[in-house]
């Protein structure tokens, strides 16, 4: 069935060019699990349902970049040559000892992996920051539409709620919703960001952390069990101007669709009460209890009453910007489910 109302879909074709072949785990390697084919995947899918395609030819400039990560973390990323060796950190800076430039500049490409990525799951591989920034390109495309329409959809690959000012993490590099909102700022008041991955986006929450112009809201697995373990707990509130502007919904894994969507309702209560110009969603598909790597017990239907629960609360500006999601055989019909909420 084709929609009745078309809503515009983003890509930028770079971001299927970064495709490494192995992961690192507690457990040893195993295949990348964040693949090209997720986005080509949700594509055939969207296309399906009638939604109207566009991709993206610009390439974002670096100083929109800049607005939010560091400039060291922007050379770091830069300064790898296009085709490198498939390598992740085997230490890190943990103490965060400080280096002067000239220091850090000669250090090995091992050394500075172990001061810009905070764990051993996402490698760096050839052509890595040309598609994060084909990614980040295309959240940017989305928060100019979003300018002169009422939704869009931008699908980011690789993910980008993970990513911190200067580091990368969780198969992230660059913050793909925080560009976004960053350039929507420029035009809007207020943003906010419903954060729907199965995984706590750390990056986001920091990067808005002590900012009333964002208020970050979060609904993902415990981070006592899960990944990234170290940030998305209820007492985490925001900091000076931003004190009030992050809530976090942490969810025991055997949860299913009935308490999810009474968080979701939460969540959404406390937007609507903040009244943003532009609502952001970081939309991952591994909630679903078929993705396989993590999953609550939630069905490609689930999506569906989520979407129509958000279309309930009348957000003026809507955006949806992809994250993760690893079952090729479900985050398709998932995601569509998701927009045809939007457009029915």
């Amino acid at each position: 069935m084709r929609l009745a109302i078309t809503v515009k879909v983003f890509y930028h074709p770079d971001q299927l060019l970064y495709d490494p072949k192995n992961e690192m785990t507690s457990r040893g390697a195993r295949h990348y699990p964040e693949r090209p084919e997720r986005v080509t995947r949700i594509l055939e899918s969207l296309k399906s349902g009638g939604l109207e395609i566009e991709k993206v030819q610009e390439t974002l400039d670096s100083s929109l970049l800049l607005e939010v990560h560091s400039n060291e973390y922007i050379e770091f990323l830069t300064s790898l040559p296009p085709v490198v060796d498939e390598q992740v950190p085997s230490i890190f800076n943990l103490r965060g000892k400080s280096l002067d430039k000239p220091k850090l500049e000669k250090l090995s490409l091992m050394a500075k992996l172990g001061i810009y990525f905070f764990d051993i799951g996402t490698p760096i591989s050839p052509h890595l920051y040309k598609s994060a920034v084909a990614a980040a390109s295309t959240s940017h495309r989305l928060a100019v539409h979003l300018l002169e329409n009422d939704q869009g959809v931008a699908l980011c690959r690789p993910p980008g709620h993970h990513a911190m000012r200067d580091m990368g993490g969780g198969y992230c590099f660059l913050n793909n919703v925080a560009v976004c909102a960053v350039s929507l700022l420029k035009s809007v008041s207020k943003v906010a960001i419903l954060d729907l991955d199965y995984h706590h986006g750390n990056g986001t929450q920091e990067l808005f952390y002590q900012r009333s112009d964002v208020y970050y809201v979060s609904i993902h697995g415990d981070p006592t069990h899960n990944f990234p373990y170290y940030w998305g707990y209820e007492d985490e509130q925001g900091q000076g101007n931003g004190l009030g502007y992050t809530k976090n919904f942490p969810l025991a894994k055997s949860s299913g669709e009935q308490e999810y969507l009474k968080k979701l309702n939460e969540a959404l209560l406390a937007l609507d009460s903040y009244s943003p110009d532009v609502l952001l969603i970081s939309l991952g598909l591994d909630t679903l209890g078929s993705d396989g790597l993590f999953g609550l017990n939630l069905t490609e239907e689930s999506f569906n009453k989520m979407g129509v629960m958000i279309k309930q609360f009348g957000f003026k500006k809507l955006g949806v910007i992809l994250e993760g999601g690893y079952n090729l055989d479900a985050i398709g019909s998932a995601f569509l489910k998701f927009i045809q909420a939007f457009t029915e």
